[in-house]
């Protein structure tokens, strides 16, 4: 079977940063953990990872929806448009792009064309992660999605977005069933029965942790991001083995 290519979409620090004035939110960093027990499975197994980050150059490049409603994020040479630490090995792709989708505007399409599956990781699961897996499947590629490696604002979108990709464009599945079978594992989807209260509970379980973080020190809020994004992380270690 060939390789997935893992696709991780904006896992910047002013997606995660509540003091930048723009898009910011610490709970999107959730995932975090779990992608990088996923990007430590695929470099072993020598699958492709390409890496998507957000790149704006002025309030002129942010998606025409958000233009005058949200202050420009991910400006070039801000430091904001940095990917998080540790995230990205050096000779990894890296593709910047300016709207939602991660084929839009650039050069995926192509890079992808021998590719016949993806794997998604990152944020956010009602934007971003949403957009870049239909266009994906539009393509006719298989679209995996490891639950436990996607942020999200709130659990709401977390769930908006996950039950909308599992039932027209993607397999939402258990990063646990990922790494232990491959990708083939994730074609069994959760039982809908169980899925909404499964990812509610994951999220809820971040959120448990994010409170540990803001009740130790000056709160999430006050602190430099990256300082933020590694306390959110300690405190996420028992998600290291989901």
């Amino acid at each position: 079977m060939t390789p997935p290519t893992v696709l991780v979409v904006d896992l910047q620090n002013d997606f995660l940063d509540a003091n930048a004035g723009g898009r910011g939110k610490l709970c999107k960093g959730f995932g975090l953990p779990a992608t990088r027990r996923l990007l430590k499975h695929a470099r072993a197994n020598r699958w492709p990872i390409i890496h998507i980050a957000t790149v704006h150059e002025g309030p002129e490049t942010i998606p025409i929806r958000l233009r005058g409603r949200s202050p420009v994020y991910c400006m070039r040479g801000s430091g904001g448009e940095g990917l998080i630490a540790g995230l990205r090995d050096e000779e990894e792709l890296i593709i910047r792009k300016q709207q939602f989708s991660a084929f839009d505007g650039t050069d995926l399409t192509r890079i992808l064309e021998s590719t016949s599956s993806v794997v998604l990781a990152g944020i956010a699961a009602d934007c971003c992660i949403l957009h870049t897996a239909f266009d994906a499947a539009g393509q006719g590629k298989e679209v995996y999605i490891p639950y436990q490696a996607i942020g999200a604002a709130g659990p709401d979108e977390f769930l908006a977005g996950l039950v909308t990709l599992n039932k027209s464009a993607a397999f939402v599945g258990d990063l646990r069933d990922l790494l232990k079978s491959g990708q083939s594992a994730l074609k069994e989807s959760i039982p809908e029965a169980d899925f909404r209260a499964r990812l509610r509970a994951w999220f809820d379980g971040g959120a448990a942790a994010l409170k540990k973080v803001e009740a130790g020190g000056p709160g999430a809020q006050a602190i430099p991001v990256d300082q933020a994004i590694r306390l959110l992380e300690q405190q996420l270690g028992e998600f290291c083995d989901t």
